[in-house]
This record gives structure tokens, C-alpha cells and sequence, in this order.
């Protein structure tokens, strides 16, 4: 039992230096640029409608901006922790070797995966009942891909693929498996990664890629495998925003639908089959 609390406390603990970490950067932020609002026109205060646009549409334009000093800073604070601890979040995560041939299935897992989630998320947008909740996710999505294109890419492509990896699978996961049985940490690292996606549309789909992350991070013992999913799945979203009706409609979106299903079922079996096996998982092994 106390072993459990332990892990529990850790995980914890980065937990709420990433959450303090978000608020502080995002309401030093959102200060300054109110304040440079305030001095170039010192009447926005007394308009409601032009301070109530500042806030809500200005400052989200940086929230990309605030995902990568947030991350950055993170980062840094979790390597101090761990120092502080005697430990290393290198060997923690696990940034062991692993081989090209791998690494290109992961990829193309990544961006089947990402077809077939578009695909299926285009059905379920359209239930009535989740009306509240899609116009929730496309604001959000909207925060996401507008602003600068330079942030953006760097937020969603880069920074969140290796961050996000690092500290869910990396440390939360490692943490908590640490105290209680993996399947238990493996399904809750999901739903916290779920979670932190702020929306129900978002979180229920960022829950199963969760759980698929995990399981290659267990199958390889590489954080490198989780990010290279990650990355090819992001960067799919990226290329897929700029492709004019790309989910099509009627029996072309349904036949899209499935054949993206059944590839990324065959990657990801063709995955388990490559695993790294119990008796050869050490640190730096390169699996061919």
C-alpha cells in the first residue's frame, strides 16, 4: 500500500508542476499582452465587447505559444526533480536504440491510425446529442491551427510528439506502473492523457492513441517509438487539414473508413510480432 501511495504521490507531483507551469505561463502572458492592449488604447477597458475579444480570441491565438514555453519549462523542472532524487529521466523514459525498419512501421501506424480516427470522428460529430461538445473541440481545434503556422507546427508536430511522450508514458506511466499492477497504470495514463486534452471529442480519441502509445512503449522499451507514433500521427493531421473534401462522402468515406481500420490493425499486429521479448530488453539493444 505504500508502495502505491508512493507512485501515485510522484506521478502526482509532475502532474501539478506541468499544470502550476501551464497557469503561470498563460497568465503572464495573457497580462502582457492586456497591458500592451491597455497602454496603446487605454479605453479597451471600458468596452466590454473589444476586451471580451481580447481575452478570449487575441490571447488564444498564443496558445500554441504557451504549449512550448510551458513544455520547455516543464522539462527542465522534472530534470531537477529527478537530479534532486539521484535519478535520471533519460534512463527513466527509456531512450534506447531501436532499428529503422521499426520505427518506419511505427510511422505508417501512426498515419493509419490518424486516417481512420478523422474518418470515424466525421460520424461521430454529426450525432445531435454531441452538439455542446463539437463546437467545444472545433474552437479548440481553431486555437490549435490558427495564430502563427511556424508556432503551430512547432507546437503540434515537434514539442507535443516528444514532451507529451516524455511525460505521460515517460514518467506518469513509469511512476505509477511502479505501484500498481501495468494493466491499472496503463488504462490511467490514458485517461489522464485523455483528460489533458480538454474536450470530450478530443479526450475520447487522445484516450485510445494513449493506450496505443503505452502499449508499443511496453512492447519496445523505447520512448523513441512512442514519439515516432506520435509525430507520424500529428504530422498526418497536419497534411490532412490542407486536403480540400478529404473525408469524402457516402460509400467512399465508408470504404476510406475501413480500409484505414484494417491497415492499422495488420501495422499494429505486425508491431506486436517485432516486440521487443522479455529476455532481450535491455537498455540500448537495437531490435532488427
Amino acid at each position: 500500500m505504500k508502495k502505491l501511495f508512493k507512485s501515485i504521490g510522484w506521478a502526482l507531483l509532475y502532474i501539478a508542476v506541468y499544470l502550476g507551469a501551464s497557469i503561470a505561463i498563460g497568465v503572464m502572458l495573457a497580462f502582457v499582452i492586456i497591458f500592451a492592449a491597455i497602454l496603446k488604447d487605454p479605453n479597451i477597458i471600458h468596452n466590454y465587447d473589444r476586451f471580451n475579444n481580447l481575452i478570449y480570441k487575441d490571447i488564444g491565438q498564443y496558445s500554441n505559444l504557451i504549449v512550448i514555453i510551458t513544455s520547455i519549462l516543464s522539462f527542465f523542472i522534472f530534470l531537477f526533480i529527478y537530479k534532486g532524487r539521484r535519478k535520471s529521466i533519460f534512463k527513466i523514459c527509456n531512450f534506447s536504440r531501436i532499428s529503422i525498419k521499426n520505427i518506419g512501421l511505427i510511422v505508417l501506424l501512426g498515419a493509419a491510425f490518424n486516417i481512420f480516427v478523422d474518418y470515424i470522428m466525421t460520424y461521430i460529430t454529426q450525432l445531435p446529442a454531441l452538439d455542446r461538445a463539437v463546437k467545444s473541440y472545433e474552437e479548440i481545434s481553431k486555437l490549435i491551427s490558427g495564430g502563427n503556422f511556424i508556432l503551430s507546427l512547432l507546437a503540434v508536430v515537434l514539442v507535443a510528439p516528444f514532451f507529451e511522450e516524455i511525460f505521460f508514458r515517460g514518467i506518469v506511466f513509469n511512476e505509477m506502473k511502479n505501484g500498481m499492477p501495468l494493466a491499472v497504470a496503463l488504462i490511467i495514463q490514458a485517461i489522464i492523457f485523455g483528460v489533458f486534452h480538454g474536450n470530450l471529442i478530443q479526450g475520447s480519441y487522445a484516450f485510445l492513441l494513449g493506450l496505443l502509445l503505452c502499449l508499443v512503449y511496453i512492447w519496445f522499451k523505447s520512448i523513441w517509438v512512442n514519439i515516432a507514433f506520435h509525430l507520424s500521427f500529428n504530422l498526418t493531421a497536419v497534411f490532412t487539414d490542407y486536403i480540400p473534401n478529404r473525408f469524402g462522402e457516402g460509400s467512399y468515406a465508408i470504404v476510406i473508413t475501413i480500409a484505414s481500420g484494417l491497415v492499422a490493425l495488420s501495422l499494429l499486429f505486425i508491431v506486436y510480432r517485432r516486440r521487443v521479448k522479455p529476455d532481450i530488453a535491455k537498455p540500448g539493444n537495437i531490435v532488427v
